[in-house]
């Protein structure tokens, strides 16, 4: 039997019940501690919230230069619907739109383009302020501007207006980024849209490699290694492994297309439906831009892939001599910096620019011949005062002003099920009803498995267009030859390894999902392959053949699965194709290594980590994926869309969001591959089907 505790008091027997003290309950040992801990959790996520939390975007604002009142909507799904009342209010809306949802990227971009990053994040980022100036993105937009047709600088004009109303509100200068780094965004001038506009045309450029020139200069390899810097600081790492395609049958035309861009966890379009009496146009703007490379209008829809051709030239003794320039400005730590830049007319020359002390500048700032004239020099469209301002507002108007910065490669349909191929792509796919171009031949070897497509029973309408296609027709024609690259003299006895890598491949259906162990092993011993022969695997009639040729892949297999088990371990089950080539985003700035933690802040480094999802796709299959076979860095993030002449009146889409300014937003969101959204002409059915986050009214400033 339990005794109770009592206290004994002189006098007392202890067998008084009103001297006996209660028995202690055991339960309040457990229950404070608890309640305490429960506070600080609460407390402790009330903190985080708030840190995310910030101010609702009005529900009214007024716009100087705005002519009727208009109205945005944005969605749950990141979506936007603008109504106005003509063309220029509805450019308004959609520069009032982009500021609001994406302040941080359209500053991070423009003080990239024109070479501002110095004065804003310190001397650490001088080199890329130097490539950008030398580049001319920030004067020949300025000089672009000007040049525009009084219509084309109009549009501008009215975007920039909506921009600037949104930052010069205090809800942009709240966001986290902006509070980190302790600075506020700045009003927009009308010609910074068009120095995006030039940088994202630049970074679509190829350069020419310099292993590909004899007699490189250093200056090549100098600009290729500026150009990678600047790819990398904002994780865009060009365009070319996009692609775009039609296929028609019996229900219509179908147009798709993917656009690859890089590992930005930022995004680079915008969806939005811009309504307007002449016209309904439904499509993806590119951020900071008023620019659609992805839309459809009453009359035709269109697919444009970002490419821009730069060419090397060797300057001769005729040339106009090049003179050199001098600019001055002052970085973040507060010291001026001068740099000197060598211009040419029309190119670049590939000449080293100076980065010259303070104290040795004369001031004198005006242009200085250089008596050199021979050598290399780069020949690009940016370096003249042009845009394509009139090419872009015209896929929405109808008209067909060419494109000049962009080659404008592209498919462009009409609703009577016409396929124009617009530009000059690298590589054009036609057979069974299909059309597909790119600019990449990986992404045209992906074309291939669209004519199997086209003559299949689609099940659903995705199936039809191939977005989330991850078989490989490539995989089909090169893996049959590595079933079976056993010596023939049965001289060496495979290894138990080899043997089980052998029997997956036996058993693989040549998909690139993320479970697949097959993928895994094809894709490392076609990157193997490629480092020991100089050439990619050819499973076609005419390739390598032969004893020799046998013995080189059966070497190459036994060094892939001695690569995988040192990477995975001994166990197959451990190759899945998701952790082989896993798909990882990264938040420019924050992922930064020349950029101090101390001006980034300690506290950015949970929420801007790299993210990592389980890959999936291939650069041979249709829904694109990393792979080491594609040696360029590796371009995760893409942006895809498929509609129909059969359903004009709706636009398919399908991207990744991270949306860190949510609390723990970047934590939900799904490692599956992301569910398809819907652009709707019809304004009042999407807003039946999709719930609405907020909306706003814009009136004409009184």
């Amino acid at each position: 039997m339990r005794k109770a505790w009592t206290n004994f008091h002189p006098g007392s027997t202890g067998n008084d019940p009103g001297t006996a003290t209660k028995p202690f309950d055991m339960r309040k040992l457990i229950v404070i501690p608890a309640t305490v801990v429960l506070c600080l959790v609460i407390g402790g996520g009330v903190v985080v919230y708030l840190s995310y939390r910030l101010p609702a975007p009005p529900a009214r604002a007024y716009v100087p230069g705005l002519e009727e009142t208009t109205r945005i909507v944005v969605y749950e799904n990141g979506s936007a619907a603008i109504h106005a009342q003509s063309a220029r209010d509805a450019y308004t809306g959609l520069g009032y739109l982009h500021a609001q949802e994406h302040a941080w990227t359209m500053n991070l971009w423009q003080q990239t383009a024109r070479g501002n990053l110095s004065a804003w994040l310190g001397e650490e980022l001088l080199v890329l302020d130097g490539l950008t100036k030398r580049l001319q993105l920030a004067s020949m937009s300025k000089a672009a501007y000007a040049a525009l047709s009084p219509e084309d600088r109009d549009i501008l004009d009215a975007y920039v207006q909506g921009v600037n109303v949104v930052l010069g509100q205090r809800r942009p200068a709240q966001l986290h980024e902006f509070l980190l780094l302790r600075s506020v965004p700045e009003l927009w001038e009308p010609w910074f849209p068009l120095a995006i506009e030039r940088l994202l045309a630049w970074i679509a450029t190829e350069l020419p490699h310099p292993d590909s020139l004899q007699n490189t200069r250093t200056t090549l390899r100098t600009l290729h290694e500026e150009n990678r810097l600047l790819k990398k600081w904002l994780h865009l790492h060009g365009f070319d492994r996009s692609m775009a395609w039609t296929i028609t049958d019996s229900l219509g035309t179908h147009l798709a297309q993917r656009h690859v861009y890089g590992a930005s966890a930022l995004p680079l379009f915008q969806e939005v439906r811009m309504t307007y009496p002449e016209e309904t146009a439904i499509g993806a703007t590119w951020i900071g831009t008023p620019f659609m490379p992805a839309g459809r209008t009453n009359a035709r829809s269109w697919a444009i892939l970002s490419a821009s051709t730069v060419s090397l030239h060797s300057s001769t003794d005729n040339a106009p001599a090049p003179t050199y320039e001098y600019e001055k400005w002052r970085i973040a730590e507060g010291q001026e910096v001068v740099m000197r830049f060598r211009r040419d007319r029309g190119g670049l020359f590939l000449a080293p620019d100076s980065l010259l002390p303070v104290t040795d500048f004369s001031g004198d700032m005006r242009e200085t011949p250089d008596s050199t004239t021979t050598g290399l020099f780069l020949t690009w469209p940016g370096w003249e005062p042009v845009s394509d301002a009139a090419a872009w507002f015209g896929l929405l108007s109808g008209s067909d002003a060419p494109f000049t910065l962009q080659d404008g490669d592209g498919l462009v349909i009409s609703e009577n099920d016409s396929v124009y191929i617009a530009g000059t792509p690298l590589f054009v796919t036609r057979d069974s009803g299909v059309t597909a171009i790119s600019n990449n031949p990986w992404s045209d070897l992906a074309a291939k498995r669209l004519a199997q497509l086209a003559t299949s029973e689609p099940q659903s309408m995705e199936n039809l267009f191939g977005v989330r296609d991850l078989r490989s027709a490539w995989a089909a024609n090169i893996t049959p030859r590595l079933i079976d690259i056993i010596p023939a003299d049965g001289a060496d006895t495979p290894s138990a390894l080899v043997a089980d890598a052998l029997t997956y491949l036996r058993n693989w259906e040549y998909t690139f999902d993320e479970a697949s162990i097959p993928a895994t092993i094809m894709d490392t011993w076609t990157s193997l392959y490629f480092d020991s022969t100089g050439t990619w695997p050819d499973g076609a009639v005419g390739g390598q053949s032969g004893p020799e040729a046998h013995e080189i892949e059966y070497r190459i297999m036994e060094r892939t699965v001695t690569h995988l088990t040192a990477q995975f371990g001994s166990g197959l089950e451990e190759w899945r194709w998701e952790k082989a080539q896993p798909h990882r985003y990264y938040f420019p700035v924050w992922s930064a290594s020349n950029v101090s933690v101390e001006k980034k802040g300690n506290t950015a480094a949970a929420r801007y980590a790299p993210i990592l999802i389980p890959g999936s796709g291939h650069v041979t299959t249709l829904q694109y994926g990393t792979s080491l076979s594609d040696r360029e860095p590796p371009a995760p993030a893409r942006w895809e869309a498929w509609m129909s002449t059969s359903e004009w009146n709706v636009f398919h889409y399908r991207t990744r969001r991270f949306p860190v300014n949510r609390p723990f937003g970047k934590y939900l969101v799904p490692e599956s591959a992301p569910e398809s959204a819907v652009l709707h002409a019809d304004m009042l059915q999407e807003e039946r089907q999709e719930p609405i986050r907020y909306d706003i009214t814009l009136f004409p400033e009184q």
